[in-house]
């Protein structure tokens, strides 16, 4: 009975066997790397003012291994950014009474300006303010600053400022519209020195905010 010898694959025939699963690693390879730089490049592109819906959307797009591997990271960072935002707002609110604040000392200014302010019947070294004020434009423009100077009062007890005690001898100055025109002029300056210090110092927390907030860069870990 002939004896059968197992099958001995030719020179040539391993050579292409070797060379398909060369080609395939190869192949492998490639997939990888471009796999890794389409991670990278969404990784680049998140941006900590972004939405969370848009940056968890970002995040669906990496591949599946990396989002494994950065999933309890990203938890941590929406956390830390949605806390930030509220920060952030909480912020802005705190500074809209003074902002509003500001406009109101503005637009004293310009009543101010246009010469219907100070004594009705004149000061030393000043045109007596009889004539403006009877007019109906004084009228008006003496009643608008009252008005104004009480609502300043009404914003600037929502601002913590400082130095409580000032504004308040301050306070009566900010809604008379008899005194003269340098007291007046010197009760709005003051006010304006008070507001401006207070909004640089909400600015100021509010920037210290925003850097606490976790550098990208721990997602190319």
């Amino acid at each position: 009975m002939p004896q059968v010898l197992p099958y001995v694959p030719s020179f040539g025939e391993q050579l292409i066997k070797s060379i398909g699963g060369a080609s395939g690693d190869v192949a492998q390879g490639f997939q990888q790397r471009a796999q890794h730089q389409n991670d990278q490049r969404i990784l680049q592109s998140f941006d900590p003012n972004d939405s969370p819906v848009n940056q968890i959307q970002k995040f669906a797009q990496l591949s599946q291994s990396k989002q494994q591997a950065l999933t309890p990271l990203f938890s941590q960072y929406l956390k830390t950014q949605s806390q930030q935002q509220m920060q952030t707002q909480k912020a802005e609110e705190e500074k809209a009474p003074i902002k509003s604040a500001l406009e109101t000392v503005e637009r004293q200014r310009e009543l101010l300006k246009e010469g219907h302010l100070g004594p009705k019947l004149g000061a030393a070294g000043q045109s007596p303010k009889l004539g403006s004020a009877l007019t109906k434009k004084g009228q008006k423009a003496r009643a608008e600053y009252e008005r104004l100077g009480k609502s300043l009062i009404s914003l600037s007890s929502n601002i913590p400022i400082r130095n409580r005690q000032e504004f308040e001898t301050l306070a009566a100055d900010l809604y008379d519209p008899t005194l003269t025109e340098a007291q007046i002029e010197g009760s709005l300056d003051a006010m304006e020195r008070i507001i401006k210090n207070q909004l640089g110092e909400s600015t100021t927390s509010k920037k210290e905010t925003k850097s606490n907030r976790p550098p990208l860069s721990e997602f190319f870990k």
